[in-house]
């Protein structure tokens, strides 16, 4: 068996094939030949995954349980302190919460196909508050989950109590470093 791979501009071409043939005189030769084309795959901004990651974690509607919504935040799959302001600051907020949802205007992905632009504002027991969100939010493509930039999450958490932006996993969130 013969085995050939050559490599071209993102795709993989697999050759492989046998030939035989038999050893009396006058028979036939027998050849097999496959040929196998693997393009690589550059991911792909899910702008539907995108939306459901932001509504997941702000639509008040939905009743996601925490454990939910962590799923779709960055970071919070490996950094206790954040999970764990995440959890509090959720505790806190619920009853502020009811009839939030997110309105999701445009999502802008980024030509690396793992980070988007999220432009958003929040409605409030249907009336939408376009002073609420001062900057676009972010979205991140994480192990093949597309969630919300940690940042995004801090900048919303700090909107309720602005000392999370002073001290702890989001002060360190904030100013670009990855929480531990």
């Amino acid at each position: 068996m013969v085995l050939l791979a050559t490599v071209t501009a993102g795709a993989v071409a697999l050759w492989a094939g046998t030939t035989s043939a038999s050893a009396t005189a006058g028979a036939s030769a027998s050849r097999r030949t496959h040929l196998v084309v693997v393009e690589k795959k550059k991911p792909k901004c899910d702008v539907g995954a995108i939306k459901n990651a932001y509504n997941t974690v702000l639509n008040a509607g939905m009743n996601a349980p925490p454990s939910e919504k962590e799923a779709y935040v960055q970071y919070l799959d490996t950094s206790p302190a954040l999970r764990a302001q995440f959890e509090q600051q959720q505790a806190a907020t619920t009853q502020l919460a009811t009839g939030t949802l997110p309105v999701i205007n445009s999502v802008k992905c980024a030509k690396n196909g793992k980070t988007a632009s999220v432009d958003f504002d929040l409605s409030f027991n249907g009336t939408v508050d376009k002073s609420a969100v001062d900057a676009p939010g972010r979205a991140v493509l994480d192990k093949g989950t597309w969630k919300m930039a940690a940042k995004t999450m801090c900048d919303l958490q700090a909107l309720a109590d602005p000392s999370v932006s002073a001290s702890g996993p989001c002060a360190v969130v904030m100013h670009g470093g990855t929480p531990n």
